[in-house]
């Protein structure tokens, strides 16, 4: 860790008020190994919830933390800096999914194994635009797709110059959306993995398998890999159109505006709670 020294003030600050000093660690475990008879907290992912200092959390990677939303003005944050999107890491109890998981049964042909538990860790919607004027004079906008928020950032950026009152000949426009899981599965070969899926993946019943997937069980990180990928900020594979450099290199964010998520009337029996940002509570810090 001594490897990346840079601090992050804002995202300290956020950490001192708001992270939760009386969580239990033991019960955070208790609570995903309990939900399904195949749920199974990896090795690695167990020592390090109930032994790893809080206080040192990773890329805002902990679940002693709010069930937020945090929306930056950088996707490609590391070290001691917030992360971009919904921490469902925090959730409580956690977000656990049972997922169809298909493998090819050696004979080139594929086949329904069961239902596999894995954990959403975190979801990211980053989208990137640029919008030209008639005269090809441009703002850019990099950050969450929520039209409010896209609205205001727009008119804030045009209120003192001529652009204000022209029409948009163009948006060039790029996107990095996904979901983080974490293998609970002692069966799968999968188990103790995490893994980038498409957003919505679980939302949606999504199938688990190597072919959607994309990546073997080899190719993918355990948990402490992962953290250590999230603490020097190297982007996570995710499913993206046309990646910037601008996301392809850390940075310490320089606006955060951080929400509370709440559960919505969508649900469906078997596929994962919906959840959405209270913007009733909207903060810039």
């Amino acid at each position: 860790m001594m490897d990346n020294p840079r601090r992050d003030e804002k995202a300290l600050r956020y950490l001192h008020h708001n992270l939760e000093h009386d969580f239990d660690r033991e019960a955070y475990i208790e609570a995903i190994q309990t939900q399904y008879p195949n749920c199974c907290a990896p090795e690695e992912f167990r020592m390090w919830i109930l032994e790893w200092p809080a206080k040192l959390f990773v890329n805002s990677i902990w679940p002693g933390l709010p069930f937020t939303v945090c929306l930056l003005d950088n996707a490609a944050t590391g070290g001691s800096s917030r992360r971009s999107g919904v921490n469902y890491f925090a959730r409580k109890p956690p977000v656990v999914l049972r997922t169809e998981e298909w493998r090819d049964d050696g004979k080139g042909v594929r086949r329904k194994i069961g239902r596999v538990c894995v954990l959403l860790i975190w979801a990211t919607r980053w989208h990137e635009f640029t919008i030209f004027d008639p005269y090809e004079r441009r703002i850019r906008y990099s950050g969450s797709d929520d039209p409010g928020l896209v609205r205001r950032y727009v008119k804030h950026e045009l209120m003192y110059t001529d652009l204000a009152h022209k029409p948009i000949s163009r948006i060039i426009l790029s996107q990095w959306d996904h979901e983080t899981w974490l293998m609970l599965d002692p069966q799968s070969p999968y188990f103790g993995k995490v893994m980038d899926y498409p957003l919505n993946f679980g939302a949606s019943g999504g199938v688990f398998s190597e072919e959607t997937l994309g990546l073997t069980p080899a190719a993918c990180p355990d948990w402490i890999t992962y953290l250590e990928a999230r603490w020097f900020g190297r982007v996570p594979r995710g499913h993206a159109l046309g990646i910037s450099e601008s996301v392809t290199r850390t940075a310490i964010p320089r606006v955060m505006v951080d929400l509370p998520m709440r559960r919505t009337e969508l649900d469906k029996p078997g596929v994962l709670p919906q959840y959405v940002a209270d913007k009733r509570y909207l903060r810039l810090k």
